[in-house]
């Protein structure tokens, strides 16, 4: 009995290009996978880029991936401003605005500690990241708290007890 082939040279053409990009794929998640483990040294760089002031990063943060690590340095640039921002992840028990997501305050006010809080929270980050937009692109802060009030509220989110920011921010 004889077995008809019914790959078209196309069909082999299509499968060699599948099998090329699939190895790719596998190449790159090899490399990026090949990175080393363990402590690993911290940054001077992007050590110095923290406020004047601002305790030294602990090391889950140099572990976290490059996005959270890069919110986080915008809410330790902002974190003035994100003390009047709240946050609508249900942290209120706990958290008083946005910036107590990312930093711990002593008694004084005084960041003296990384919160690991928001690393694990998309709410936090999303709300942070909308707030240094806004800013950056030269909206007062009590527009962008308006903006932050009206979507988080009209999804029936609670926010933190935050106080207003001064009127004339």
């Amino acid at each position: 009995m004889t077995t008809k082939r019914l790959h078209s040279p196309w069909s082999r053409a299509l499968a060699c290009v599948a099998m090329a990009v699939l190895l790719l794929a596998l190449s790159g998640v090899v490399a990026g996978c090949s990175g080393q483990t363990g402590n690993h040294s911290r940054d001077a760089a992007q050590e110095a880029t923290l406020p004047e002031g601002f305790p030294e990063a602990p090391d889950w943060y140099h572990h976290a991936p490059k996005p959270i690590q890069e919110t986080y340095l915008a809410a330790a640039h902002h974190h003035d401003e994100l003390q009047h921002i709240p946050c609508y992840c249900g942290c209120g028990a706990f958290h008083a605005s946005n910036s107590d997501c990312y930093f711990q305050r002593d008694e004084t006010g005084a960041v003296v500690a990384f919160d690991r809080h928001a690393v694990g929270c998309q709410i936090c980050l999303d709300i942070t990241r909308q707030t240094v937009a806004g800013l950056e692109s030269g909206r007062s802060l009590t527009r962008i708290r308006q903006e932050i009030d009206e979507a988080y509220q009209a999804m029936g989110l609670t926010p933190t007890p935050t106080p207003l920011p001064p009127p004339d921010q």
